[in-house]
Parts: C-alpha cells; structure tokens; sequence
C-alpha cells in the first residue's frame, strides 16, 4: 500500500522495530492470526523483533541492484529456490522464476506455505533442503 515503504523507513530510523512489523508482515502475507502467534510466542517474536532490523536495508538493496541475470547464469553450484505454494505476493514473486532460471535451479514449494516456512512448516522445509541437498550429491 502506499506509502509502506516510507513508513518502515521512518520506523527504523527511530529503531521502532514493532511499527516496522507491523507495516511489512501484511505486505509478506503475513496473517494477522499469524501475527497474533507470533507475538504469543517470545522467542519467535524476539527473533522477527531482530529481524526487522534489516527490512529497510534489504528493500533499499533490492531497489538499487535487481538481479542480475547474467551474473547468477555463471553460478556453477546447485541451487535451490524454495517458495511457499500459497505465496501471492508480487513482493516475493516478481523475478522469482527469472532468477530460478538464470541459477538452474531446482524450485520446491513448500505446501500450504506464505513466506515463513521457518515458523508453520520446520519439518517440511528441512526435508526440502535435505532432500536437495541429497540429490545434488548422488
């Protein structure tokens, strides 16, 4: 929505680390049922607090240097572009599959999955990342 970015960049200059959440996590398709866990669970919110600290920095990155594709073409590791199948989000989406084809990269979703897979879906991610770590070594 307008005038997020703006918002989050006036949060972290007064290191209001909750107003930043609370700006991005819907942009992320954060739900406010998620949100809600989140803060009921100290540690998890501890971390999304630490977190934040970085969203302005990284925005600003990706808006002065989108990818470049020529450069990841030369990439000779494996690589592997997780997303969560229910992600929507053009914040996450745009350029996904540019990038996942520059790298040659294997894609997984992950079901029933947004963006924080590390919180709802542990299990499957680490299953994910074995799987292809796995399969890059035979």
């Amino acid at each position: 929505p307008a005038g997020t970015w703006e918002a989050i960049e006036e949060a972290t200059r007064v290191g209001d680390w909750d107003e930043v959440l609370a700006r991005f996590l819907p942009v992320a398709e954060i739900s406010e049922d998620e949100i809600a866990w989140m803060r009921s669970d100290p540690p998890t919110w501890d971390a999304a607090l630490d977190g934040a600290r970085t969203v302005d920095r990284e925005n600003r990155a990706l808006r002065a240097c989108p990818a470049d594709l020529e450069t990841l073409r030369r990439v000779a590791v494996p690589s592997l572009v997780l997303r969560g199948a229910e992600t929507t989000s053009p914040l996450f989406l745009d350029g996904l599959d540019d990038v996942a084809a520059a790298l040659g990269a294997t894609v997984e979703r992950i079901e029933g999955q947004r963006h924080i897979a590390t919180v709802g879906a542990p299990g499957a991610l680490a299953a994910a990342i074995r799987q292809f770590i796995v399969r890059s070594r035979a």
